[in-house]
């Protein structure tokens, strides 16, 4: 065993040594790192560079052996030159170098060409029928980001390759049946050059399949012809592509489409955003049936003719936003009977803004699976009635920023399924009965009736029976409108009404019986408007409101108990009170009574503790009323504000000492005001009894002073003379 070892560790010193010893002849420009190398990167490297390393017998070298050229001098290459003897069996790539002219015969050593200074690929002596195919499935030729000017016709014919890349050159014109015969190619990119039309019979002879093609290929299946400066199709110029199923011709400069350039074809993807188009005829979108995804985004269509997608029966996504368009004809999508809203994430059908004063009369006619439809920033005025009548599976409607100022009656009719409808930042100043006329909320209410023929539905019934509201509810935006008056039996028709938001306008007062029958509301915002009063009549209907948003209105007094008592089985979770005119001691009872039935009310910013308020919410305080002033600078709203809980207990009993001091405060003004008059009034009676003292016995000296002298003087008269 020793012995066999020693043998062993011998024969592969020696052979690493002649390894060793022949990579030291081998030209630096292209390195090795073994003999059977699996790639081979030559660098500033010549032909003869390269010639040399191959003359190396050791060297063995596998059909899948890949060499790189970078930053070497080549100016041409050519079959004969290159790629003959040993070099024939090897993959080439050629990136960063000087070559200026190519000879097709040697597409089928090469995979990848880029960055050259490439001005013309060309034929050499060797005609290229006779190429050696026996390349199977050789996959990308790549020959972007050189400088090739012109192609040669059929100079691609018969070549066996599945992707060509011509993108980021200088290619001008493209002469017809340049790509002819390519029995294995699937996709052509010509991408970003100058051209700047298309002759007739450009692309011809594609076959389905051959002996050389993957059974996942099927012919050529995308062309890409975008940013270039194309402003003509001829007729013919896809003809005969029965297996191409993708066509990019955005960001050129195409003014019309005429005539049914892709009839005989089975395109499923055509985009043609980011043109000029004014102009498609009604010849044009014929016999294409297989039709996905159209994009005509920005382009300057102006008019949306009747019947113009009618023979697009699988169209799914249509996109026409960036179009100054500015009618819409009656059954102008009439046909489009599949287009619908998922598809790789795309929107079924856009426009963005525009510049459409009236949709018609069934503008949208044939859109029978359309479930999304958005019409924001059209600038619309009108809407005719049944505009939208045959679109049933119509799921959301939005209408929002334009110029409506009515809705006419009947404009919703057809829409069975209608989720959302949104008509907020609009005009309208009046909500009547007959502007929702059409939406039949109570088709969901007859269902559940149906279901349960033997049995008398009570509103417990209801509400037990309809536990995900989100199937059968509709939302309602009015949101930024100018409305001032409600009709009593304007929701009538909206049974099945499940947020209504009125936010943001000028609505002073709402009549009792406004709600009625809207028995499944969950959310009712009013914030913004100018409601001085809110009777508690007007929201006993909704049992399962959860969601009142009052904030930013006018009012004094509202009655939170009685919202509480009428909400069936606890719904009433959340209401806003902020910046209304609440008298402090109104504002305390109403906290009090949310805290006690588990509802949050937000509070405002932190700002607002600094003035009356009750737990950030701002108030007028009463004229004698201290208490509101310590809630304010005390403990209770600020323990509010940093997050702690307060339990209605806690700041009940806090409340009720703060009553108990006060009116000790008030006895003990009131027993030292009693004291300190009758201690006055003792003072005043002493004082008068000693000025009275002092007079009399002034009075009393007096009269003794008059008797000693009437004494005197009678005793004086009584002297004998």
């Amino acid at each position: 065993m020793s012995q066999l070892n020693l043998i062993a560790i011998i024969f592969t010193t020696v052979l690493f040594l002649q390894i060793n010893g022949d990579n030291e002849n081998i030209p630096p420009k292209c390195q090795i790192t073994s003999r059977f190398p699996k790639s081979i990167t030559c660098v500033n490297a010549t032909i003869n560079d390269f010639k040399e390393l191959l003359d190396k017998t050791e060297l063995d070298f596998g059909p899948n052996t890949k060499v790189t050229f970078t930053d070497s001098i080549f100016y041409e290459i050519t079959d004969d030159e290159l790629f003959s003897n040993k070099m024939k069996d090897l993959t080439y790539n050629f990136r960063h170098n000087h070559i200026k002219i190519f000879h097709i015969d040697a597409v089928k050593h090469i995979d990848v060409f880029e960055y050259n200074i490439l001005d013309s690929v060309t034929t050499s002596k060797t005609s290229s029928s006779s190429f050696n195919l026996y390349r199977k499935y050789l996959s990308d030729l790549s020959l972007t980001k050189n400088r090739i000017g012109s192609i040669d016709a059929k100079v691609f014919t018969n070549v066996s390759i599945h992707e060509i890349n011509l993108s980021a050159n200088e290619l001008i014109d493209i002469k017809s049946q340049t790509f002819s015969n390519m029995h294995n190619v699937f996709k052509i990119n010509l991408a970003h050059n100058n051209l700047t039309r298309l002759h007739e019979y450009t692309f011809v002879n594609f076959s389905k399949t051959s002996i050389y093609t993957p059974s996942k290929y099927y012919g050529l299946s995308t062309i890409d012809l975008s940013y270039n400066q194309l402003n003509h199709l001829e007729p013919n110029a896809f003809y005969n592509l029965e297996n191409i199923e993708r066509v990019d011709l955005q960001y050129n400069n195409l003014t019309s489409l005429n005539g049914a350039i892709f009839s005989q074809v089975n395109l499923t993807v055509l985009l043609l955003a980011h043109n000029q188009i004014n102009f498609i005829s009604m010849q044009f979108f014929e016999n294409m049936e297989s039709l996905y995804l159209l994009k005509l985004t920005d382009n300057q269509i102006k008019t949306l003719p009747s019947r113009l997608f009618s023979t697009l029966r699988n169209l799914n996504v249509l996109t026409l936003s960036g179009n100054p368009i500015s009618r819409i004809q009656t059954d102008a999508f009439d046909g489009l009977h599949m287009l619908n809203t998922d598809f790789a994430g795309n929107v079924a059908l856009s426009f963005g803004e525009l510049n459409v004063p009236i949709i018609p009369t069934g503008a949208f006619n044939g859109l029978r699976m359309l479930t999304r439809l958005d019409l924001s920033n059209w600038n619309i005025t009108k809407i005719e009635t049944k505009a939208f009548y045959e679109m049933p599976q119509l799921k959301t409607l939005t209408l929002r920023n334009n110029q409506l100022t009515e809705i006419v009656p009947g404009t919703f009719y057809g829409l069975e399924k209608i989720d959302v409808i949104d008509l907020s930042y609009n005009r309208l100043t009046r909500l009547t009965r007959e502007m929702f006329a059409g939406l039949n909320g109570t088709k969901f209410l007859t269902q559940l009736e149906n279901e349960n023929k033997d049995t008398v539905l009570t509103l417990k019934d209801l509400f037990m029976a309809t536990e995900d509201i989100e199937k059968f509810g509709l939302q309602l935006i009015l949101k930024h409108n100018a409305i001032k008056t409600i009709e009593s039996d304007a929701f009538t028709y909206l049974a099945n009404l499940k947020t209504l938001d009125l936010s943001e306008n000028q609505i002073q007062n709402i009549p009792i019986g406004t709600f009625k029958g809207l028995k499944f509301m969950v959310k009712l915002d009013l914030h913004q408007n100018n409601l001085t009063a809110l009777e508690k009549e007007v929201l006993y209907p909704m049992v399962r409101l959860a969601d009142l948003n009052l904030a930013e209105n006018h009012l004094e007094t509202f009655d939170v108990r009685a919202i509480m008592e009428h909400s069936m089985n606890d719904a009433f979770k959340t209401i806003n009170l902020n910046h209304n005119q609440w008298k402090c001691d109104e504002l305390r009872l109403m906290i009090l009574l949310l805290t006690e039935n588990k509802v949050d009310f937000i509070s405002s910013s932190p700002e607002y503790f600094d003035s009356h308020n009750v737990h950030g919410i701002r108030c007028i305080p009463s004229k004698d009323d201290d208490i509101e002033e310590r809630l304010t600078h005390g403990g209770y709203a600020r323990q509010s504000a940093s997050g702690s809980d307060v339990s209605p207990e806690l700041l009940f009993i806090n409340y009720q000492k703060e009553l108990v001091q006060n009116s000790k405060a008030q006895i003990t003004v009131l027993i030292f005001l009693c004291f300190f008059y009758l201690l006055t009034s003792l003072l005043l009676i002493a004082l008068y009894i000693l000025r009275n003292k002092s007079y009399f016995n002034s009075l009393r000296h007096q009269t003794q002073r008059n008797q000693e002298f009437n004494q005197s003087t009678v005793e004086l008269l009584n002297v004998p003379q």
